[in-house]
C-alpha cells in the first residue's frame, strides 16, 4: 500500500524535482498543498519601504528627536543629535536627559517633565540650554509628547530645535537698543560701558569682558571685569606698547588681536605663567575707535578658560560692542567739551563770566546755609 506524503508549498520554491524523485524511488502518493502568500509578501515589502522612508526622514530632519522613559533616561536619539550637539550616534542612549541640561535650567525643566508625565499628549514648549560634546551650551526649544501608553513607543517623545543663533540675534538687538537708549539719555559713561560688557558676556558663553580707555599713552580699566594683575591694567596702567599684552597691541595697531591659546602662543610666552594661574587660555582684544576720526580710544576685551578663537557671531558681537563703546566715549567727551566751552573763554581758556557767576552763587548759597 502506498504511503501518503503531504508537501506544503508556500511559494518561492520549485517542488517539482522533489515530487518526481519521491514518485520514482518510493511507493508514495504525493499530495501538494499550496498556500498563496503574495499578500503577506506585499505587506512585508510595504512595511520595509515605510521603515526605510521613516529612517531617511529622521536622518535628514534638522530637529533632534529624543525618546525618554518615565525616569528621564534617553532610550533613543535621532542622528540630528550628533550633528547639532556633536555627540556620536550611539553615545546618548542610557544617559539621564537632565544631566545634559544647564544647572540654572535643571529645576525648571524637571518640574516641566513631571507635569508632562501626569497627562497624555503634547505639552507646551520650553526653552533651555543643553550641553554640547565640546563643552559649550546650546540654547534649544523643546516640546514633549507623552506616549508612554503607546505600546509601539512606551516613552516621552521630545522634539528639540536649536534656537541658539536666533536667540543670539534677538539678544544682540535688544542689548544694542538698550545701549543706544542709554547713550541718548546721557547716562553716565561708566554705567553705559558696564551694561555693554555685561550684555556681551550674556551672549558669548564662557567669556568675561572688560573695557579699557586710553589716557596719555596707557590703558586704564574702565568697565567690566578686571583681569589678573600682570595680564592687563588692574588698578594701574598698561603702556600702549605692541607686544606687551594683546590689549596693548590692539590699541597700538588699531586692529583686533585674537589669541586662541595663551599657553601655546610663543608671542605671549611672558604671560604664560600668570595666565595659567588665572585660568585664562583665550584672549580676544578689539580696539575701540573714534566714530569719525578712527583714533584709538581704548579696547574691548574678552577672555575665557577654554582655548579657541571667536566664531563669526561672537566676533560680530564684540566688534559691534567696540563700536558702541566708541560712540559712548565720544558722546561723553563731546558733552564735556561743550560744558567747558560754555564756562571758559575760547581764546584764553580762562573761566568766563558765566562760570564766575555760577561759582559766586554757589558760595553765597553755602554761606546762607552755614552763616558761622
Amino acid at each position: 500500500m502506498a504511503r501518503r506524503v503531504v508537501l506544503a508549498y508556500s511559494g518561492g520554491l520549485d517542488t517539482s524535482v522533489a515530487v518526481r524523485w519521491l514518485m520514482e524511488h518510493h511507493d508514495v502518493e504525493v499530495i501538494a498543498v499550496a498556500v498563496d502568500v503574495t499578500q503577506q509578501a506585499t505587506t512585508l515589502a510595504a512595511l520595509q519601504a515605510s521603515e526605510t522612508r521613516f529612517r531617511a526622514l529622521v536622518h535628514h530632519v534638522s530637529d533632534i528627536i529624543v525618546v525618554v522613559d518615565a525616569e528621564g533616561t534617553i532610550t533613543y536619539a535621532s542622528p540630528a543629535a550628533a550633528r547639532s550637539l556633536g555627540y556620536s550616534d550611539d553615545s546618548r542612549p542610557g544617559t539621564d536627559l537632565l544631566a545634559l541640561v544647564h544647572p540654572d535650567d535643571a529645576e525648571r525643566v524637571s518640574a516641566h517633565f513631571r507635569l508632562l508625565l501626569e497627562h497624555q499628549g503634547e505639552g507646551r514648549p520650553v526653552e533651555l540650554r543643553l550641553l554640547g560634546a565640546d563643552g559649550s551650551w546650546r540654547r534649544v526649544e523643546a516640546v514633549g509628547n507623552n506616549l508612554l501608553a503607546e505600546p509601539g513607543v512606551a516613552g516621552v517623545v521630545v522634539v528639540v530645535r536649536d534656537v541658539t543663533e536666533r536667540r543670539r540675534a534677538e539678544l544682540a538687538l535688544d542689548a544694542q537698543s538698550h545701549i543706544l537708549e542709554m547713550i541718548a539719555r546721557g547716562s553716565p559713561l561708566g554705567d553705559t560701558l558696564h551694561s555693554l560688557a555685561e550684555g556681551v558676556e550674556a551672549q558669548v558663553e564662557g567669556t568675561s569682558c572688560s573695557i579699557t580707555l586710553a589716557q596719555r599713552g596707557v590703558l586704564r580699566h574702565r568697565a567690566g571685569r578686571r583681569m589678573a594683575a600682570g595680564l592687563a591694567s588692574s588698578g594701574g596702567a598698561t603702556p600702549i606698547v605692541s607686544g606687551t599684552t594683546p590689549c596693548a597691541q590692539a590699541a597700538a595697531g588699531g586692529r583686533p588681536v585674537l589669541v586662541g591659546d595663551l599657553a601655546d602662543d610663543r608671542r605671549w610666552e611672558h604671560l604664560r605663567a600668570v595666565a595659567r594661574q588665572a585660568e585664562i587660555r583665550s584672549w580676544w582684544s578689539f580696539p575701540v575707535l573714534h566714530p569719525s576720526s578712527g583714533a584709538v580710544l581704548g579696547t574691548f576685551d574678552l577672555w575665557g578658560p577654554r582655548p579657541g578663537l571667536p566664531d563669526p557671531v561672537a566676533r560680530s558681537l564684540a566688534e559691534r560692542a567696540a563700536q558702541l563703546a566708541g560712540i559712548a566715549v565720544e558722546r561723553e567727551r563731546a558733552e564735556a567739551t561743550l560744558a567747558h566751552q560754555a564756562t571758559h573763554d575760547r581764546l584764553t581758556g580762562l573761566p568766563n563770566r558765566s562760570l564766575l557767576s555760577d561759582r559766586l552763587e554757589m558760595t553765597l548759597r553755602r554761606g546762607r546755609r552755614h552763616p558761622d
